[in-house]
């Protein structure tokens, strides 16, 4: 079905999209062809935003959950792996 990002950012070397979407989802989108390095289905809450650390080695995610607390976790940028969860 159709992606419906809500956000988006791009890594500091411009070489990585990721995108969050409506539907819980996390992308890796390699910007020179646009193939999909990494692609996670978290949970079925909107990702809300998205944002890289300086230097590009790790973005995070921020999504609210069910409960009304929210959820941002640290995610390797070349893997796409969890790192850790911060609340």
């Amino acid at each position: 079905g159709p992606l419906h990002a809500i956000t988006m950012a791009v890594d500091p070397q411009d070489e990585l999209l990721v995108v969050g979407t409506r539907r819980g989802k996390v992308l890796g989108i390699q910007i020179s062809d646009g193939t999909i390095r990494f692609e996670h289905q978290l949970i079925e809450r909107v990702v809300k935003a998205v944002a890289f650390r300086a230097d590009g080695s790790s973005f995070f995610t921020a999504m609210d959950l069910a409960d009304g607390r929210q959820s941002i976790q640290e995610w390797h940028a070349s893997k796409g792996q969890l790192i850790q969860t911060l609340l």
